[in-house]
């Protein structure tokens, strides 16, 4: 192997979904992996998971995927916002049969390259959450790469072990609400590049207007994106 993408949170904004096929298309990477949170907030979760069976990614198991299916609890507050009940629904029972056999880590070993892959984090697989400032270990002394989503905040992480990866939301990003990110990691080099998708935002307040307003509002944010190096 030597190129991988890397995604993660999608979160069911099927533009967002639709924009990263066509980058891959192009870029062709070796393989792909989604680290999980593809249902949840937007309601094109079916279109999304469609997509990625399509490009044969390897998709791991979020929180909000494991919620769906009664795995972790939903917060009775916060699915007015989640709409997972709904998401759920429109899901076939085969959809939601291969959710559920969605692994909830990954490992990936290419000659010095050796990752971890989690949506949360090696302690928390499915709900541990990443900051900048959070120090995690890997679970195998030989690991010099972890990959992780869940904050929808993209950066890297420096440690005396290795690096750390948050790769972000695709799909619905809480830094710059108008940038989508991804990584591309060339395995032969260890060489990690972060990615933008640069939304159409009229086209996505469109589509989602029945989306929860706190979800539309999360688009309009313009944070500084973390430095990734």
């Amino acid at each position: 192997m030597t190129l991988l993408a890397v995604l993660s949170d999608i979160h069911g904004n099927g533009i967002a979904m639709e924009q990263f096929a066509f980058e891959v298309d192009k870029i062709k990477p070796d393989a792909i992996i989604c680290l999980g949170d593809t249902l949840g907030y937007l309601d094109e979760e079916i279109k999304c998971y469609e997509i990625l069976e399509k490009i044969h990614a390897i998709h791991l198991m979020g929180n909000h995927e494991a919620m769906a299916l009664g795995i972790i609890e939903i917060n009775s507050e916060f699915e007015d916002v989640y709409k997972l009940n709904d998401a759920k629904s429109r899901l076939s029972i085969d959809t939601l049969k291969n959710i559920r056999n969605f692994p909830r880590e990954a490992n990936l070993i290419d000659r010095n390259f050796k990752a971890e892959f989690y949506h949360g984090n090696p302690a928390d697989p499915l709900n541990g959450r990443v900051y900048f400032d959070t120090k995690i270990e890997p679970k195998n002394n030989q690991t010099n790469f972890i990959f992780v989503g869940n904050t929808h905040r993209s950066f890297s992480q420096t440690n005396l072990w290795g690096k750390v990866i948050n790769v972000g939301s695709l799909g619905l990003p809480r830094d710059n609400g108008s940038l989508g990110t991804f990584v591309l990691v060339d395995t032969e080099k260890n060489l990690i590049s972060r990615q933008f998708i640069d939304f159409n935002l009229d086209k996505m307040f469109n589509k989602y207007r029945f989306s929860h307003r706190s979800v539309l509002e999360n688009f309009h944010k313009r944070e500084k994106i973390a430095d990734f190096n």
